[in-house]
């Protein structure tokens, strides 16, 4: 069994961990609660090797651990999924699998047995149309890039293995074969961390529950089936949190801000469809099925090789012209990799987009900067010990508000959403499902792509189902439900009309329910 026993982490003036102590048993999962900046990925960090205690000491058996280094971590059976994947891009899928591990022949690598041996690992987990062994890492989606990081957890066999958000960035098919995995491991006597965000996750897989507040360990459930999450919230926030957020009908204007028409990409085939001022349409589809590339493609940041894309009359496909020109608000799905400057601090990181209007003859006018950020960061509540703080520094979820102040600070026409709620906290993704829906109010078009049908379900006037690169269905708010939506993702229904193969202009119109099944 592992322990940890009056486990503190000082960063400066912030207390990230206090006096925690906590075990984790053998064959039982521990769910690991929390809001962003709670200490949770501290905890893991210092678990890791990756972060030393201020105070405090980590034991196996009973007896003591040096965690110096991740080696140390892993010679003492301990491995930890972060959220950003770790992935050596100069390497293939194998070699980064085996990381540390790779198959040698007195000292001489062994590329052909590596990628045997991925090949065998990848097929016995039904993982074949996710990712390949033999591509290079650089190629891999977010998703593949977990996938990557979930089969070093297999391959290592650790006795305890914690997992920080790992479904932030799978599909469904994807969440399914890991939990597949979890229960695998949960029965050959591995102690599992479980860090999520997500309802559903927890009251499936948690064996027991720890909740983190401000680095301290607030609550302790031995049997997580009989404790309400209602009590799990008010413990993480320290709050009651009603359930504020409901579905409002929004003022759909008669004008499309978005009109996209025969749209193809190297995933995509003829997608069309409208989004009008006032509107949120949402987008799901399986891992694979072209969801961030359509959001990639809205924004420029993915090759168009056919059709249109008008916003507000004017063709913008295959043009990337800057958030600013175009009136377009993207939040990507991987924030570290196409949202933030890591190298940044957070006031820079926010200004970013809006340097322009913030300079006078070349020159950024700083008090205008600070004024402007300090405005935002309030907005948002961007929890941070102050706008020149790096933005590594910031949790996840912080880390995401201030991808979105800085498209806010725009004031967009249209907002290209992938993933917006990847990796934050319940309170935190009610104030941003608050924001989207005051992106409507305001008159703007929102596109939201999401893996969590509840979240779509909950917000969207209508949702697009892609599968394969191709749209499936369009569902109307009347007709919404994540039944549907799973059924039309797995090809059990279609509701987009075809005249001579080429789908008709996406107006929520579905066939009728007689015939939703053939």
């Amino acid at each position: 069994m592992f322990e940890v026993r009056e486990l503190s982490k000082q960063f400066g003036v912030t207390r990230a961990l206090d006096s925690v102590s906590l075990d984790f048993q053998p064959g039982k999962v521990t769910a690991l609660l929390g809001e962003n900046g709670a200490g949770k990925s501290t905890l893991l960090g210092i678990l890791a090797g990756l972060v030393p205690p201020s105070s405090g000491a980590i034991y196996r058996d009973g007896k003591p651990l040096q965690l110096r280094s991740p080696r140390d971590a892993r010679n003492a059976g301990i491995k930890i999924i972060p959220q950003q994947p770790d992935i050596v891009e100069g390497l293939t899928v194998a070699e980064n699998i085996f990381l540390g591990l790779l198959p040698t022949a007195a000292r001489v690598f062994r590329r052909q047995a590596a990628h045997e041996t991925c090949e065998d690992l990848i097929s016995r987990h039904g993982l074949e149309r996710r990712i390949d062994g033999r591509e290079p890492a650089a190629k891999l989606t977010a998703s593949g890039r977990q996938l990557v990081e979930i089969l070093r957890a297999v391959v290592a066999r650790p006795q305890l293995v914690a997992f920080d958000e790992p479904t932030s960035a799978l599909g469904h098919e994807e969440v399914e074969q890991l939990r597949k995995l979890i229960g695998e491991m949960k029965h050959g006597g591995a102690a599992v961390v479980y860090v999520s965000h997500r309802r559903a996750e927890i009251e499936d897989l948690a064996d027991r529950i720890a909740v983190l507040r401000d680095g301290r360990l607030v609550g302790k459930h031995e049997d997580a089936a009989g404790v309400h999450f209602d009590t799990l919230i008010t413990e993480m926030a320290g709050r009651k949190i009603a359930d504020t957020v409901t579905h409002r009908s929004h003022a759909r204007r008669e004008t499309p801000v978005l009109a996209v028409k025969q749209l193809s990409t190297r995933k995509l085939r003829g997608v069309s469809f409208t989004v009008n001022a006032g509107e949120i349409l949402g987008v799901a589809g399986l891992g694979g099925s072209g969801r961030s590339e359509l959001a990639r493609a809205l924004v420029g940041a993915q090759a168009v090789t056919d059709g249109r894309i008008m916003v507000d009359g004017s063709n913008v496909a295959g043009t990337f012209r800057g958030p600013r020109q175009s009136s377009i608000g993207y939040v990507p799905e991987d924030r570290h990799l196409e949202g933030l400057v890591l190298t940044r601090s957070v006031r820079e990181n926010i200004a970013l987009a809006s340097l322009a209007d913030l300079r006078r003859m070349r020159v950024v006018r700083r008090a205008r900067e600070r004024e402007m950020v300090q405005r935002l960061v309030q907005e948002l509540n961007i929890r941070c010990s102050s706008p020149d703080a790096p933005i590594t520094s910031l949790s996840g979820g912080n880390q995401q508000k201030v991808v979105l102040a800085r498209n806010l600070a725009l004031k967009p026409r249209l907002w290209v959403l992938d993933e917006p709620t990847k990796g934050i906290d319940i309170a935190t993704k009610e104030a941003f499902y608050q924001l989207i829906e005051n992106f409507a109010e305001s008159g703007a078009a929102t596109v939201l792509v999401s893996s969590e049908l509840p979240e779509l379900t909950l917000l969207c006037d209508r949702v697009l189902v892609l599968r394969r690169g191709e749209l499936v269905a369009d569902v109307p708010r009347a007709e919404l439900s994540e039944d549907r939506l799973v059924a039309a993702m797995f090809g059990e229904l279609s509701t987009v009309t075809t005249v001579d193969n080429v789908p008709a202009e996406a107006s929520g119109a579905v066939l009728p329910s007689s015939v939703d099944q053939g």
